[in-house]
């Protein structure tokens, strides 16, 4: 799943980011469909948050943010920035299939909307390595997440100050609470109510800009004996040719 991660380690109290109204105005900016059609060939699903249908607790019925430039524009007017401000996102450079087109058509949609993103190219280990020890010097940057199982590990890996690529903090109480008790729960049912409310907060907030889900795509030789995991692994000793 991909989605740009906003770098809100020790933010001043000045600072765009910091206003919620900015998140979701930046929400709003991006058009997921577009970028699914144009860049990814039109494969790949819209996702509300940080999850997608095969992890446990992933409420499906939650809509992403729909595309409204006008809302997101009256967002930054309200938050104090009607004339814009400047943004920079950054991206490797095939680290992940399409992720410079991606984030130079996200930073061109922020653009359009008022804000004056601009994508900065950084070679991936770098980029790792500035997510891993929250020195990322950008306002944020092209992520994805990989997860077949638990959404609650992977929240709390980039949305909570004891996650590995933590650029969240400090924590959103709501947030942490919420993942928390879903850790702790005594039944499926309410570990699932408390992902629900965990969603809820992390769109609210604006904590991040969940883009899509992007499938991984085979392309097979006829006169190869291969059938795909439904884990995507690939172990190739399965493989055996005709």
């Amino acid at each position: 799943m991909y989605y740009i991660q906003l770098n809100l380690v020790n933010l001043p109290a000045g600072r765009p980011l910091a206003d919620k109204r900015v998140r979701q105005a930046l929400n709003y900016a991006v058009d997921r469909k577009a970028l699914i059609g144009n860049i990814m060939h039109n494969v790949g699903t819209p996702v509300a948050s940080i999850c997608t249908s095969i992890m446990f607790g992933c409420d499906m019925s939650i809509q992403p943010y729909p595309f409204d430039p006008a809302r997101a524009k009256a967002l930054l007017a309200q938050a104090g920035y009607a004339n814009g401000f400047d943004m920079t996102i950054a991206t490797s450079n095939g680290g992940y299939p399409a992720d410079r087109d991606l984030t130079e058509a996200i930073a061109n949609q922020l653009t359009q909307a008022g804000v004056r993103a601009k994508a900065v190219v950084v070679e991936y280990g770098l980029l790792l390595d500035q997510l891993a020890t929250r020195k990322l010097p950008y306002d944020a940057a092209f992520a994805r997440i990989t997860s077949f199982t638990s959404q609650t590990g992977e929240m709390g890996r980039a949305f909570t100050t004891l996650g590995i690529t933590a650029t969240q903090e400090p924590d959103v109480p709501a947030f942490r609470k919420a993942i928390d008790s879903a850790e702790i729960a005594t039944s499926e049912n309410q570990a699932k109510e408390y992902l629900k409310q965990a969603q809820l907060v992390y769109i609210d907030e604006g904590m991040g800009i969940s883009l899509f889900t992007s499938p991984n795509v085979y392309g097979v030789s006829r006169h190869l004996d291969f059938t795909p995991r439904a884990d995507y692994l690939l172990p190739m000793y399965y493989a055996l040719w005709k």
